[in-house]
């Protein structure tokens, strides 16, 4: 993700004022966007990352070994979590629709957070994802993700209901020009994990009609609208 698109969604969070505080990232990955968020918290500040995949995991701790003690990571699933409120930003960047029931991860979220806590959660509505250009050519891919990801409602009343106020849900266009190879790499690579689900022949039919479409240009306009949804954690369920 570039700085400039990373700064949009820390801006919508609204750090709260703390000297020092701790700061969850939910679902790493390789760790970039823990690098960012990291690279702009106050100096007292740490940092938790976590996440699922040991090869990932292995990545990110690679990545974020320069920041010393100020950040650890876990190799483990969000809701392995112990329920401690000890986390006064948490972090969640295309995950959600990876963790299951909205009033599941929502309830578990409430447990690990100080009140006066903010959440910022990026991902994308039902009509993002309709919207997405790429998935005219993986139309399963695109079956897949609207099963899987959570509707806007449906977030906007798991926050409620664990206890969550000042709930807001911004719209950030992340759409900007890339390399065409690029975009074939990281449908190739199924650098998106709803294309693992694919067998290998859709996977080819796909990229085939992709790189068809793409007629030789060099770049090409990568559609990509998402969602932040911030809110403030008051203490409990209301």
């Amino acid at each position: 993700m570039p700085d400039e698109i990373f700064d949009r969604y820390f801006t919508c969070l609204q750090l709260p004022n703390l000297t020092c505080g701790q700061a969850l990232d939910v679902g790493a990955g390789p760790g970039i966007q823990t690098e960012l968020l990291l690279s702009r918290l106050p100096k007292g500040w740490k940092t938790l990352a976590i996440e699922p995949s040991l090869e990932l995991a292995t990545s990110a701790l690679a990545r974020l070994d320069k920041f010393g003690n100020s950040t650890s990571l876990y190799n483990c699933r969000f809701e392995e979590l112990p329920a401690h409120a000890e986390f006064d930003v948490v972090w969640m960047s295309e995950v959600v629709h990876l963790l299951g029931n909205v009033s599941g991860w929502t309830g578990h979220l409430a447990t690990i957070m100080r009140t006066g806590g903010r959440v910022l959660i990026r991902t994308s509505t039902h009509t993002q994802l309709r919207d997405r250009h790429w998935y005219r050519f993986f139309p399963t891919a695109l079956k897949l993700d609207l099963a899987r990801h959570p509707t806007k409602g449906s977030v906007l009343r798991g926050l409620t209901s664990a206890g969550f106020t000042n709930i807001s849900a911004i719209t950030i266009d992340e759409s900007r020009w890339i390399p065409a190879q690029y975009l074939l790499d990281m449908m190739r690579e199924r650098a998106f994990s709803t294309l693992h689900f694919l067998s290998q022949v859709e996977l080819d039919k796909g990229l085939q009609r992709l790189r068809s479409s793409l007629d030789s240009q060099p770049e090409t306009m990568w559609h990509y609208v998402m969602t932040a949804y911030t809110a403030t954690f008051q203490g409990g369920p209301l």
